[in-house]
């Protein structure tokens, strides 16, 4: 319900201080305004024998706030001395007293101010439209950038699944179809130490369809106990190729006390 107000208010003001209008259109309304304000006026007059100078004030507000400042101020003379002849004692004449010249200064005073609070109201909504367009166009490019990178990530981790999987297959059927032969030791060693890398490229391009999921708030976690002995000794087992390639020795040690933990 809130937001169906505020809504409703920015169109208000948005209708009320819209700067591409013609000169002509703006006339035309303010003059409206203005005719229905006097006509408001004239029928209170009519019926309480009262002249109510806050339905001027109101009117010239409308007037200048839609009509700008050219044509509030003038449509703001015409209509404060129209009340003044035909509602202000003695009628039939304009600032012929006191009374007359008080109520013009106040209400012209009034239009004036409202003209240049009119033309301070439509830099300050131009400048908040545009800002508005702006942040609407960088939103949409945002979401355009992401949805670009979705699908990218997409057809990434659907080109690098076909030869992971290849490579996984092709991995474990050597291990199936190598002899238990005391010369192909380091072969099936090799074999193994390849493994624990597919499997975590496997991991990982499961991970970077993830983020995707994780954005679209589709991914579930699930938590569960891992070993974490076993973590390090894969770690270790599929980096002992790099190792031994630049000399180096690589094991893990592993406190007594934690292996039974």
């Amino acid at each position: 319900m809130e937001d169906r107000f505020q809504l409703q208010t920015e169109q208000f003001w948005e209708r009320l201080l819209r700067t591409e209008r013609s000169l002509a259109n703006r006339l035309l309304i303010a003059t409206s305004i203005a005719a229905l304000g006097f006509l408001l006026i004239s029928l209170l007059y009519f019926k309480t024998g009262i002249y109510y100078s806050m339905v001027t004030i109101f009117a010239t507000a409308f007037v200048t706030l839609y009509g700008g400042l050219i044509t509030g101020l003038s449509l703001t003379f015409i209509l404060v001395l129209a009340a003044d002849y035909y509602f202000i004692p003695p009628t039939g004449s304009v600032l012929d007293n006191g009374e007359s010249i008080i109520h013009f200064l106040i209400v012209v005073g009034f239009g004036f101010i409202m003209s240049f609070l009119s033309a301070s109201l439509r830099v300050s909504f131009c400048r908040t439209l545009l800002a508005k367009k702006e942040a609407e166009a960088a939103k949409n490019e945002l979401e355009k950038a992401i949805q670009a990178r979705d699908e990218m990530v997409g057809i990434i981790s659907h080109e690098l699944k076909n030869p992971l999987t290849a490579l996984q297959t092709g991995t474990m059927l050597i291990q199936r179809m190598l002899p238990p032969d005391p010369q192909l030791k380091n072969v099936l060693t090799l074999v193994e130490r390849l493994m624990p890398s597919v499997q975590r490229m496997n991991h990982l391009i499961s991970d970077l369809l993830d983020v995707t999921r994780l954005e679209a708030k589709a991914l579930r976690m699930e938590l569960r106990v891992c070993d974490l002995l076993e973590v390090v000794q894969e770690v270790v087992k599929s980096q002992e190729a790099s190792a031994q390639v630049k000399l180096v020795e690589l094991k893990s040690v592993i406190p007594a006390e934690c292996q039974h933990a």
